[in-house]
Protein backbone atom coordinates (compact mmCIF):
# COMPACT_ATOMS: atom_id res chain seq x y z
CA UNK A 1 0.00 0.00 0.00
CA UNK A 2 2.72 2.54 0.43
CA UNK A 3 3.76 1.96 -2.87
CA UNK A 4 0.87 3.56 -3.96
CA UNK A 5 1.12 6.50 -1.72
CA UNK A 6 2.40 9.59 -3.43
CA UNK A 7 3.84 13.24 -1.99
CA UNK A 8 3.27 16.12 -2.79
CA UNK A 9 5.23 19.29 -1.59
CA UNK A 10 3.24 22.80 -2.61
CA UNK A 11 4.61 25.39 -1.26
CA UNK A 12 6.48 23.97 1.02
CA UNK A 13 4.03 21.84 2.69
CA UNK A 14 3.89 18.42 2.46
CA UNK A 15 0.36 16.09 1.47
CA UNK A 16 0.37 12.42 1.13
CA UNK A 17 -2.26 10.93 -0.66
CA UNK A 18 -2.92 7.67 -3.36
CA UNK A 19 -1.94 8.02 -6.90
CA UNK A 20 -5.33 5.83 -7.17
CA UNK A 21 -7.17 9.02 -5.49
CA UNK A 22 -5.42 11.05 -8.03
CA UNK A 23 -5.63 9.11 -11.53
CA UNK A 24 -9.67 9.11 -11.27
CA UNK A 25 -9.17 12.52 -13.40
CA UNK A 26 -6.48 11.83 -15.44
CA UNK A 27 -6.64 14.72 -17.94
CA UNK A 28 -5.93 17.21 -15.03
CA UNK A 29 -2.52 17.80 -13.63
CA UNK A 30 -2.12 15.59 -10.85
CA UNK A 31 -3.93 12.81 -13.05
CA UNK A 32 -1.09 12.53 -15.23
CA UNK A 33 1.96 12.65 -12.44
CA UNK A 34 4.47 10.25 -13.83
CA UNK A 35 8.31 10.06 -12.83
CA UNK A 36 9.41 11.40 -15.85
CA UNK A 37 7.10 14.53 -14.75
CA UNK A 38 8.73 18.20 -14.58
CA UNK A 39 7.30 18.42 -11.11
CA UNK A 40 9.11 15.76 -10.09
CA UNK A 41 12.27 15.61 -7.57
CA UNK A 42 13.72 12.08 -8.08
CA UNK A 43 16.54 13.02 -4.90
CA UNK A 44 13.87 13.90 -2.76
CA UNK A 45 11.06 11.70 -4.26
CA UNK A 46 8.09 13.99 -4.05
CA UNK A 47 6.37 16.25 -6.92
CA UNK A 48 6.97 20.01 -6.19
CA UNK A 49 4.41 22.66 -6.70
CA UNK A 50 4.86 26.71 -5.87
CA UNK A 51 1.40 27.33 -5.04
CA UNK A 52 -0.43 28.46 -1.95
CA UNK A 53 -0.64 25.30 0.45
CA UNK A 54 -4.01 26.77 2.07
CA UNK A 55 -5.49 26.87 -1.25
CA UNK A 56 -4.59 23.00 -1.89
CA UNK A 57 -6.47 21.57 0.63
CA UNK A 58 -9.41 22.97 -1.21
CA UNK A 59 -8.01 21.05 -4.44
CA UNK A 60 -7.41 17.75 -2.97
CA UNK A 61 -10.47 17.53 -1.43
CA UNK A 62 -12.19 17.30 -4.81
CA UNK A 63 -9.95 13.85 -5.90
CA UNK A 64 -11.07 12.89 -2.50
CA UNK A 65 -14.81 13.56 -2.81
CA UNK A 66 -15.27 14.37 -6.37
CA UNK A 67 -16.61 17.72 -5.94
CA UNK A 68 -15.37 21.29 -5.21
CA UNK A 69 -16.26 23.32 -2.25
CA UNK A 70 -14.57 26.43 -1.85
CA UNK A 71 -13.88 28.62 1.60
CA UNK A 72 -16.01 31.67 1.86
CA UNK A 73 -13.14 33.69 3.56
CA UNK A 74 -10.75 33.60 0.29
CA UNK A 75 -11.34 35.68 -2.62
CA UNK A 76 -12.45 34.29 -5.83
CA UNK A 77 -10.57 35.41 -7.61
CA UNK A 78 -7.65 33.27 -6.16
CA UNK A 79 -10.24 29.79 -7.14
CA UNK A 80 -10.37 31.58 -10.94
CA UNK A 81 -6.27 30.88 -10.71
CA UNK A 82 -6.37 27.73 -8.96
CA UNK A 83 -8.14 25.76 -11.31
CA UNK A 84 -6.25 26.92 -14.53
CA UNK A 85 -3.22 26.28 -12.95
CA UNK A 86 -4.51 22.16 -11.95
CA UNK A 87 -6.82 21.86 -15.34
CA UNK A 88 -9.96 21.18 -13.40
CA UNK A 89 -12.92 21.94 -15.12
CA UNK A 90 -16.01 24.69 -13.69
CA UNK A 91 -18.33 21.78 -13.68
CA UNK A 92 -16.67 20.30 -10.57
CA UNK A 93 -17.67 22.98 -8.42
CA UNK A 94 -21.07 22.45 -6.36
CA UNK A 95 -24.04 24.06 -6.89
CA UNK A 96 -23.95 25.74 -3.18
CA UNK A 97 -20.56 27.69 -4.68
CA UNK A 98 -21.74 29.05 -7.48
CA UNK A 99 -22.12 32.31 -6.12
CA UNK A 100 -18.42 32.00 -4.70
CA UNK A 101 -16.89 31.62 -7.69
CA UNK A 102 -18.92 33.83 -10.08
CA UNK A 103 -18.50 36.65 -7.79
CA UNK A 104 -14.84 37.54 -9.14
CA UNK A 105 -16.52 37.34 -12.64
CA UNK A 106 -19.15 39.94 -11.74
CA UNK A 107 -17.14 42.41 -9.67
CA UNK A 108 -14.63 42.48 -12.31
CA UNK A 109 -17.06 43.59 -14.74
CA UNK A 110 -18.25 46.26 -12.56
CA UNK A 111 -14.22 47.21 -11.85
CA UNK A 112 -13.48 46.72 -15.38
CA UNK A 113 -16.72 49.16 -16.50
CA UNK A 114 -16.06 52.00 -13.80
CA UNK A 115 -12.38 51.81 -14.64
CA UNK A 116 -12.96 52.48 -18.51
CA UNK A 117 -15.48 55.28 -17.66
CA UNK A 118 -13.80 56.82 -14.62
CA UNK A 119 -10.22 56.25 -15.16
CA UNK A 120 -9.38 57.76 -18.48
CA UNK A 121 -6.18 59.47 -18.72
CA UNK A 122 -5.42 58.51 -15.94
CA UNK A 123 -2.68 56.56 -13.55
CA UNK A 124 -5.20 53.90 -13.16
CA UNK A 125 -6.29 53.62 -16.69
CA UNK A 126 -4.70 50.57 -17.64
CA UNK A 127 -5.87 48.20 -14.69
CA UNK A 128 -2.87 48.98 -12.35
CA UNK A 129 -1.23 52.14 -10.52
CA UNK A 130 1.94 52.96 -12.11
CA UNK A 131 4.68 52.51 -9.76
CA UNK A 132 6.93 54.45 -12.22
CA UNK A 133 7.69 57.39 -10.18
CA UNK A 134 9.57 59.72 -12.57
CA UNK A 135 8.27 62.26 -14.18
CA UNK A 136 7.13 62.27 -17.81
CA UNK A 137 7.86 65.68 -18.41
CA UNK A 138 11.39 65.11 -18.85
CA UNK A 139 10.55 63.76 -22.01
CA UNK A 140 10.24 66.44 -23.43
CA UNK A 141 12.86 69.40 -24.32
CA UNK A 142 11.88 72.76 -22.81
CA UNK A 143 13.93 74.21 -24.77
CA UNK A 144 12.24 73.22 -27.86
CA UNK A 145 8.98 75.45 -28.48
CA UNK A 146 7.04 72.92 -30.24
CA UNK A 147 7.28 70.34 -26.61
CA UNK A 148 6.59 73.42 -25.13
CA UNK A 149 3.60 74.09 -27.21
CA UNK A 150 2.58 70.29 -26.70
CA UNK A 151 2.88 70.45 -23.40
CA UNK A 152 1.05 73.21 -22.85
CA UNK A 153 -1.79 72.04 -24.96
CA UNK A 154 -1.55 69.06 -22.89
CA UNK A 155 -2.11 70.87 -19.60
CA UNK A 156 -5.07 72.94 -21.33
CA UNK A 157 -6.54 69.57 -22.38
CA UNK A 158 -6.57 67.75 -19.02
CA UNK A 159 -7.72 71.12 -17.34
CA UNK A 160 -10.79 70.82 -19.38
CA UNK A 161 -11.27 66.81 -19.75
CA UNK A 162 -10.17 66.22 -15.99
CA UNK A 163 -11.67 67.96 -13.45
CA UNK A 164 -9.28 66.17 -10.81
CA UNK A 165 -6.23 67.23 -12.67
CA UNK A 166 -5.47 70.77 -10.46
CA UNK A 167 -7.00 73.35 -8.99
CA UNK A 168 -7.48 75.66 -11.91
CA UNK A 169 -9.37 72.45 -13.60
CA UNK A 170 -12.01 72.33 -10.54
CA UNK A 171 -12.31 76.28 -10.60
CA UNK A 172 -13.09 75.80 -14.65
CA UNK A 173 -15.56 72.70 -13.76
CA UNK A 174 -17.57 75.05 -11.28
CA UNK A 175 -17.57 77.57 -13.93
CA UNK A 176 -19.06 74.90 -16.45
CA UNK A 177 -21.43 73.81 -13.59
CA UNK A 178 -22.80 77.57 -13.25
CA UNK A 179 -23.16 77.79 -16.97
CA UNK A 180 -25.57 74.20 -17.44
CA UNK A 181 -27.36 76.01 -14.55
CA UNK A 182 -28.11 79.40 -15.71
CA UNK A 183 -28.91 77.44 -19.33
CA UNK A 184 -31.03 75.18 -17.50
CA UNK A 185 -32.72 78.39 -16.04
CA UNK A 186 -32.85 80.27 -18.59
CA UNK A 187 -35.08 77.61 -20.70
CA UNK A 188 -37.37 77.95 -17.21
CA UNK A 189 -37.89 81.46 -17.61
CA UNK A 190 -38.35 81.06 -21.87
CA UNK A 191 -41.70 79.08 -21.19
CA UNK A 192 -42.83 82.04 -18.21
CA UNK A 193 -45.56 84.15 -19.69
CA UNK A 194 -44.94 87.03 -17.31
CA UNK A 195 -41.23 87.32 -18.15
CA UNK A 196 -42.17 88.37 -21.68
CA UNK A 197 -41.99 91.91 -22.00
CA UNK A 198 -44.14 92.56 -25.22
CA UNK A 199 -45.60 92.07 -28.88
CA UNK A 200 -43.02 91.09 -31.27
CA UNK A 201 -42.33 93.35 -34.00
CA UNK A 202 -42.52 91.19 -37.25
CA UNK A 203 -41.82 94.50 -39.26
CA UNK A 204 -45.39 94.22 -41.52
CA UNK A 205 -48.38 95.92 -42.00
CA UNK A 206 -50.53 92.53 -41.20
CA UNK A 207 -52.30 92.76 -38.07
CA UNK A 208 -52.67 90.15 -35.11
CA UNK A 209 -55.77 88.28 -36.61
CA UNK A 210 -53.61 88.02 -39.58
CA UNK A 211 -50.15 87.40 -38.45
CA UNK A 212 -51.96 84.61 -36.15
CA UNK A 213 -53.72 82.78 -39.13
CA UNK A 214 -50.29 82.48 -41.19
CA UNK A 215 -48.35 81.51 -37.94
CA UNK A 216 -51.35 78.69 -37.51
CA UNK A 217 -51.76 79.73 -33.95
CA UNK A 218 -54.73 78.90 -31.92
CA UNK A 219 -55.40 81.77 -30.24
CA UNK A 220 -57.56 79.98 -27.48
CA UNK A 221 -54.29 78.60 -26.70
CA UNK A 222 -52.17 80.81 -24.88
CA UNK A 223 -48.82 79.29 -24.69
CA UNK A 224 -49.05 79.01 -28.54
CA UNK A 225 -49.96 83.04 -28.68
CA UNK A 226 -47.23 83.58 -25.65
CA UNK A 227 -44.36 81.61 -27.54
CA UNK A 228 -45.10 82.28 -30.91
CA UNK A 229 -45.80 86.21 -30.82
CA UNK A 230 -44.16 87.57 -27.54
CA UNK A 231 -40.74 89.12 -27.21
CA UNK A 232 -38.20 88.47 -24.80
CA UNK A 233 -37.14 90.52 -22.29
CA UNK A 234 -33.42 92.28 -23.02
CA UNK A 235 -31.88 90.65 -20.04
CA UNK A 236 -33.03 87.29 -21.60
CA UNK A 237 -31.55 87.89 -24.92
CA UNK A 238 -28.04 88.97 -23.27
CA UNK A 239 -27.89 86.12 -20.90
CA UNK A 240 -28.81 83.43 -23.74
CA UNK A 241 -26.06 85.48 -25.75
CA UNK A 242 -23.81 84.94 -23.23
CA UNK A 243 -24.29 81.46 -22.46
CA UNK A 244 -23.95 80.45 -26.22
CA UNK A 245 -21.00 82.64 -26.62
CA UNK A 246 -19.46 80.43 -23.79
CA UNK A 247 -20.44 76.95 -24.84
CA UNK A 248 -19.48 77.97 -28.70
CA UNK A 249 -15.75 79.36 -27.40
CA UNK A 250 -15.53 76.33 -25.22
CA UNK A 251 -16.62 73.73 -28.09
CA UNK A 252 -13.76 75.23 -30.29
CA UNK A 253 -11.43 75.35 -27.95
CA UNK A 254 -12.19 71.27 -26.90
CA UNK A 255 -11.52 70.42 -30.72
CA UNK A 256 -8.62 72.55 -31.03
CA UNK A 257 -6.73 71.09 -28.27
CA UNK A 258 -7.84 67.69 -28.31
CA UNK A 259 -5.33 64.99 -29.16
CA UNK A 260 -7.47 62.71 -30.94
CA UNK A 261 -9.90 64.13 -33.41
CA UNK A 262 -11.41 61.33 -34.42
CA UNK A 263 -12.52 59.89 -31.01
CA UNK A 264 -13.40 63.24 -30.04
CA UNK A 265 -16.59 63.04 -32.16
CA UNK A 266 -17.39 59.47 -31.18
CA UNK A 267 -18.35 60.75 -28.05
CA UNK A 268 -22.27 61.68 -28.06
CA UNK A 269 -21.57 64.32 -25.89
CA UNK A 270 -19.49 66.25 -28.00
CA UNK A 271 -21.80 65.36 -31.29
CA UNK A 272 -24.57 66.79 -29.31
CA UNK A 273 -22.50 70.38 -28.68
CA UNK A 274 -22.25 70.81 -32.67
CA UNK A 275 -25.42 69.90 -33.22
CA UNK A 276 -26.53 72.11 -30.03
CA UNK A 277 -23.93 74.73 -31.94
CA UNK A 278 -26.08 74.98 -34.66
CA UNK A 279 -29.30 75.24 -33.68
CA UNK A 280 -28.75 77.84 -31.70
CA UNK A 281 -26.96 79.77 -34.74
CA UNK A 282 -29.88 78.89 -36.51
CA UNK A 283 -32.76 79.93 -33.39
CA UNK A 284 -30.51 83.37 -33.13
CA UNK A 285 -30.55 84.33 -36.99
CA UNK A 286 -34.34 83.70 -37.32
CA UNK A 287 -35.40 85.68 -34.23
CA UNK A 288 -32.78 88.40 -35.21
CA UNK A 289 -35.05 88.32 -38.60
CA UNK A 290 -38.70 88.02 -37.27
CA UNK A 291 -40.61 88.74 -41.00
CA UNK A 292 -38.87 85.53 -41.92
CA UNK A 293 -41.24 84.15 -40.04
CA UNK A 294 -44.60 85.00 -42.03
CA UNK A 295 -42.28 83.78 -45.59
CA UNK A 296 -43.22 80.47 -45.17
CA UNK A 297 -44.71 77.94 -42.74
CA UNK A 298 -41.42 76.08 -43.37
CA UNK A 299 -39.59 78.70 -41.02
CA UNK A 300 -42.46 78.40 -38.43
CA UNK A 301 -41.41 74.71 -38.16
CA UNK A 302 -37.14 75.26 -38.70
CA UNK A 303 -38.02 77.58 -35.38
CA UNK A 304 -39.83 74.95 -33.50
CA UNK A 305 -37.08 72.21 -34.23
CA UNK A 306 -34.17 74.13 -33.27
CA UNK A 307 -35.90 75.63 -30.56
CA UNK A 308 -37.27 71.68 -29.25
CA UNK A 309 -33.04 70.54 -29.93
CA UNK A 310 -31.81 73.56 -27.14
CA UNK A 311 -33.96 71.22 -24.54
CA UNK A 312 -30.98 68.66 -24.98
CA UNK A 313 -28.86 71.22 -23.53
CA UNK A 314 -29.25 70.04 -20.32
CA UNK A 315 -27.33 66.97 -20.91
CA UNK A 316 -24.37 69.01 -20.57
CA UNK A 317 -24.84 68.05 -16.88
CA UNK A 318 -23.15 64.83 -17.99
CA UNK A 319 -19.74 66.31 -18.70
CA UNK A 320 -19.61 66.59 -14.85
CA UNK A 321 -19.47 63.24 -14.40
CA UNK A 322 -16.27 63.19 -13.37
CA UNK A 323 -16.30 65.71 -10.92
CA UNK A 324 -19.07 63.65 -9.27
CA UNK A 325 -18.54 60.43 -10.16
CA UNK A 326 -21.86 59.05 -8.41
CA UNK A 327 -23.70 60.37 -11.54
CA UNK A 328 -21.98 57.73 -13.46
CA UNK A 329 -22.40 55.10 -11.16
CA UNK A 330 -26.38 55.77 -11.64
CA UNK A 331 -25.86 55.71 -15.76
CA UNK A 332 -23.16 52.70 -15.04
CA UNK A 333 -25.82 50.67 -13.35
CA UNK A 334 -28.95 51.45 -15.33
CA UNK A 335 -26.94 50.17 -18.34
CA UNK A 336 -25.55 47.21 -16.94
CA UNK A 337 -29.30 46.52 -15.64
CA UNK A 338 -30.98 46.02 -19.31
CA UNK A 339 -31.29 42.58 -18.74
CA UNK A 340 -33.47 43.64 -15.68
CA UNK A 341 -35.18 46.71 -17.68
CA UNK A 342 -36.78 44.31 -20.77
CA UNK A 343 -38.14 42.02 -17.77
CA UNK A 344 -39.66 44.55 -16.35
CA UNK A 345 -41.08 46.19 -19.66
CA UNK A 346 -42.30 42.82 -20.27
CA UNK A 347 -43.79 41.94 -16.89
CA UNK A 348 -46.18 45.56 -17.04
CA UNK A 349 -46.89 44.94 -20.76
CA UNK A 350 -48.29 41.37 -19.70
CA UNK A 351 -50.34 42.30 -16.64
CA UNK A 352 -51.11 45.32 -18.28
CA UNK A 353 -52.63 43.64 -21.47
CA UNK A 354 -54.48 41.09 -19.01
CA UNK A 355 -56.23 43.86 -16.97
CA UNK A 356 -57.08 46.05 -19.83
CA UNK A 357 -58.92 43.07 -21.54
CA UNK A 358 -60.49 42.28 -17.59
CA UNK A 359 -61.51 45.52 -16.91
CA UNK A 360 -63.05 46.60 -20.61
CA UNK A 361 -65.67 43.70 -19.96
CA UNK A 362 -66.29 43.96 -16.70
CA UNK A 363 -67.33 47.30 -16.98
CA UNK A 364 -69.14 46.93 -20.48
CA UNK A 365 -72.76 47.41 -19.11
CA UNK A 366 -71.30 51.16 -18.13
CA UNK A 367 -71.85 53.19 -20.97
CA UNK A 368 -69.62 55.99 -19.72
CA UNK A 369 -66.83 53.63 -18.40
CA UNK A 370 -63.76 52.56 -21.01
CA UNK A 371 -65.21 53.11 -24.11
CA UNK A 372 -62.30 50.47 -26.10
CA UNK A 373 -59.28 48.74 -24.81
CA UNK A 374 -56.97 51.50 -24.88
CA UNK A 375 -58.33 53.19 -22.33
CA UNK A 376 -58.53 50.27 -20.27
CA UNK A 377 -54.31 49.55 -21.33
CA UNK A 378 -53.93 53.17 -20.09
CA UNK A 379 -55.72 52.62 -16.78
CA UNK A 380 -53.82 49.66 -16.20
CA UNK A 381 -50.60 50.40 -16.29
CA UNK A 382 -51.75 53.72 -14.45
CA UNK A 383 -52.71 51.53 -11.74
CA UNK A 384 -50.04 49.07 -12.17
CA UNK A 385 -47.50 51.75 -12.07
CA UNK A 386 -49.70 53.23 -8.61
CA UNK A 387 -49.58 56.45 -10.01
CA UNK A 388 -53.74 56.48 -10.52
CA UNK A 389 -54.63 59.28 -12.39
CA UNK A 390 -58.28 59.16 -11.67
CA UNK A 391 -59.44 60.09 -15.42
CA UNK A 392 -60.95 56.69 -15.99
CA UNK A 393 -62.50 54.97 -12.94
CA UNK A 394 -64.45 51.88 -12.58
CA UNK A 395 -67.71 52.01 -11.35
CA UNK A 396 -69.41 48.14 -10.83
CA UNK A 397 -68.43 46.03 -8.16
CA UNK A 398 -66.45 43.75 -10.62
CA UNK A 399 -64.71 46.38 -12.25
CA UNK A 400 -63.76 47.95 -8.51
CA UNK A 401 -62.62 44.32 -7.93
CA UNK A 402 -60.29 43.88 -10.86
CA UNK A 403 -59.08 47.46 -10.07
CA UNK A 404 -58.17 46.35 -6.16
CA UNK A 405 -56.31 43.25 -7.99
CA UNK A 406 -54.44 45.31 -10.42
CA UNK A 407 -52.91 47.47 -7.74
CA UNK A 408 -52.25 44.57 -5.46
CA UNK A 409 -50.25 43.18 -8.46
CA UNK A 410 -48.32 45.91 -9.35
CA UNK A 411 -46.48 46.43 -6.30
CA UNK A 412 -45.28 42.96 -6.51
CA UNK A 413 -44.90 42.76 -10.31
CA UNK A 414 -42.58 46.27 -9.60
CA UNK A 415 -40.92 45.39 -6.54
CA UNK A 416 -39.26 42.46 -7.90
CA UNK A 417 -37.36 43.97 -11.21
CA UNK A 418 -36.40 47.28 -9.29
CA UNK A 419 -34.55 45.26 -6.24
CA UNK A 420 -32.66 44.21 -8.55
CA UNK A 421 -32.07 47.63 -10.53
CA UNK A 422 -31.53 48.79 -6.84
CA UNK A 423 -28.79 45.66 -6.15
CA UNK A 424 -26.78 46.79 -9.17
CA UNK A 425 -26.87 50.31 -8.01
CA UNK A 426 -25.38 49.17 -4.79
CA UNK A 427 -22.95 47.10 -6.35
CA UNK A 428 -21.57 49.93 -8.98
CA UNK A 429 -21.81 52.35 -5.62
CA UNK A 430 -20.00 49.93 -3.62
CA UNK A 431 -17.41 49.68 -6.08
CA UNK A 432 -16.65 53.09 -6.99
CA UNK A 433 -16.69 54.14 -3.13
CA UNK A 434 -13.66 51.96 -2.56
CA UNK A 435 -11.87 52.42 -5.19
CA UNK A 436 -11.83 56.05 -4.38
CA UNK A 437 -10.98 55.71 -0.88
CA UNK A 438 -7.97 53.18 -2.25
CA UNK A 439 -7.33 56.57 -4.39
CA UNK A 440 -6.95 58.49 -1.67
CA UNK A 441 -4.50 55.57 0.53
CA UNK A 442 -2.31 55.38 -2.75
CA UNK A 443 -2.23 59.26 -2.92
CA UNK A 444 -1.40 59.42 0.55
CA UNK A 445 1.47 56.75 -0.06
CA UNK A 446 2.93 58.41 -2.44
CA UNK A 447 3.05 61.94 -0.73
CA UNK A 448 4.49 60.51 2.24
CA UNK A 449 7.43 58.95 -0.05
CA UNK A 450 7.86 62.42 -1.98
CA UNK A 451 8.70 63.89 1.84
CA UNK A 452 10.97 61.06 2.98
CA UNK A 453 13.06 61.48 -0.13
CA UNK A 454 13.47 65.49 0.49
CA UNK A 455 14.41 64.82 3.64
Amino acid sequence: MEEDEITLNVGGTLFVTFRETLSKYPTTKLGSLSDSSPYYRKRKNYYFFDRNPDLFNTILDFYRNDILHFPSHVCSGLWHQELRYWGLSVSAISECCYSTYVKYSNDDIVIQNLRRTLDEGSEFTQGHISLNTSDSKSDLDVSNPSDQSLNLRSKFWRCLSNPRSSTIAQIYNCLYFLMVFLSALLAIFHTIPELRSGDRDFNTDLNRTEIYALLRINTNNRKEVDMGTKEFPLWMIILDLLLAGFFSVELFVRIMICPNKKEFFRDWLNIMDVILFVAICIRFTIEQNPEWFLLSYDIVILYGVTYSVTVFRLFRFFRLARQFSGLYVLLLALRSSWKEFILLFCTVLLFALLFASCIFYAEYREPTTFPHMLSGLWWAIITLTTVGYGDHVPKSAGGQLIGSMCATCGIIVLAMPVAMIVANFNDYYQKNKDREKFKELYDFEQKRKLVTLDM
